[in-house]
């Protein structure tokens, strides 16, 4: 079996879904070619490096006519490799919202010389595409682009709700929702391995034709994901990264915008040093680097307060000097309500501090990619900070480029997705939060370490 060009069938099971899907395909065309029943419609087109092949009927329909079909469409093609399912049901749960998808793979595949390569090619797809975005579907709508987008066939995104993603490992739980056999589905004989995707809709019926507008936004906007993997080469390859890249100096430290100044009550000489993280390695190197380093009688006293850092999960370029200002920024700024006023009595607090690591990309005016952190400690007492920088460790481009595939959160340099998460999607067992210990042989936290021994405090 040739890997490269996969061909892919995609049914959709509502009228709606198959503008979705048609919209989507690269060099689409409606297939005319005889037979063609009047309740059948058929586009071929490609998506990334597939052929695809979509269908839509309002009678009964088996796996293996989708095949043979298939066959008679693009006998030019190599044969029909996995089937993609698109439909709707009802809202099955509390945990699941209008919007959401339901996603299962059938392994319900005839036996076949390559059945195992065919169950191969959809299993690596559905666990690259879970690994790089667990359960978080809020990029689903970054595959609409707006000059193009079909939202004109089936309305306008909503985007005040994220939805979210919900994986069925056993195919029998997507058979009781019963949309399959109200489509007259039928899995009997199918040569190629099958994934169903499901939109929730908001109604009480599964028996009626059409789809709100998000689920099957959202439903066309998995599926186009999902078979661009299947049809990437790379996915079903475990990478050799291990001592690939490089520790490169670090650059100067960021020059930040001037923190608004505050007041806080004062009961004594003791220092409140402020953490706006929950992050358990980030909080340690902090009390290791900076609490620790306190002048000879001078007391201080960490609390965790943890805020947004304003700079999307992953932060590019001067987003991450930004996203440590606002930490300690907003974290500065939470230390005026009611509930932290027994925090400064108690402690005989009369100086207030708060520090911030953020890790960042670097991808503008370098020769590769490089993971950089950025260390910032702020006295509001006295207006003062102190800045540092990290040494940083290069990456593959092309997994940048992936994870900002996924979109942002309003700024280019706010991905939704880290680097991390995609390069731990790929390669089993790496630490997406460390994975510069096996690309760089050196740890992201020695890292960081290095350049908060390094920085001032203003004490």
């Amino acid at each position: 079996m040739t890997n490269s060009t996969p061909t892919i069938a995609w049914i959709c099971l509502a009228a709606i879904q198959v503008e979705a899907a048609a919209a989507l395909l690269e060099d689409a065309r409606q297939d005319t070619s005889p037979p063609q029943p009047d309740n059948l419609k058929v586009y071929v087109g490609t998506i990334g490096l597939a052929h695809v092949v979509v269908f839509h009927t309002l009678t009964s329909l088996s796996i293996a006519d989708v095949e043979t079909r298939v066959e008679t469409i693009t006998p030019h093609l190599q044969t029909l490799q996995a089937v993609v399912i698109t439909g709707r049901i009802a809202q099955q749960s509390p945990d699941a919202c209008p919007g959401d998808l339901f996603i299962s793979p059938s392994s319900q595949v005839a036996n076949g010389p390559d059945a195992s390569a065919r169950k191969d090619l959809v299993q690596c797809a559905l666990r690259v595409l879970h690994g790089e975005t667990g359960d978080d579907g809020s990029w689903l709508s970054t595959n609409h682009p707006q000059s193009e987008s079909p939202a004109s066939v089936i309305g306008e995104r909503d985007t005040a709700n994220s939805p979210r993603l919900h994986y069925l490992q056993d195919f029998d739980q997507v058979k009781r929702f019963r949309v399959l056999d109200e489509a007259g589905l039928r899995f009997w004989d199918n040569k190629s391995p099958t994934v169903v995707v499901l939109g929730i809709d908001d109604v009480e019926s599964s028996g009626r034709d059409l789809l709100v507008p998000n689920a099957a936004l959202n439903t066309a906007s998995y599926a186009k994901e999902l078979i661009q993997l299947m049809a990437d080469p790379s996915v079903r390859e475990i990478p050799t990264l291990e001592g690939t890249e490089k520790v490169v100096p670090a650059p100067p430290a960021p020059q930040l915008p001037p923190f608004p100044l505050h007041q806080y009550p004062t009961h004594g000489n003791e220092v409140l040093l402020v953490i706006p993280t929950e992050n358990d390695s980030k909080k340690a190197i902090i009390r290791e680097c900076i609490g620790e380093r306190n002048p000879t009688g001078l007391k201080v006293h960490t609390i965790t307060v943890p805020v947004e850092s304003n700079a999307g999960e992953q932060p590019y370029n001067k987003a991450g000097a930004l996203g440590a200002y606002h930490r300690v920024s907003n974290a500065l700024a939470r230390l005026h309500g009611a509930e932290f006023a027994a925090v400064f009595a108690q402690n005989r607090i009369g100086t207030v501090m708060a520090v911030s690591i953020e890790n960042y990309i670097q991808t503008q005016d370098v020769d590769r990619p490089a993971d950089f952190a950025i260390g910032v400690v702020h006295n509001a007492t006295t207006n003062r900070t102190g800045a540092c920088a990290s040494r940083g460790v290069t990456l593959p481009p092309e997994y940048v480029r992936r994870a900002r595939r996924f979109g942002n959160d309003g700024d280019e340099d706010h991905g939704k997705i880290t680097v991390g998460q995609v390069l731990a999607a790929r390669v089993p067992g790496l630490d997406k939060a460390n994975w510069h210990a096996v690309l760089a042989g050196c740890s992201r936290y020695d890292l960081l370490k290095e350049a908060l021994r390094g920085m001032p405090i203003p004490w």
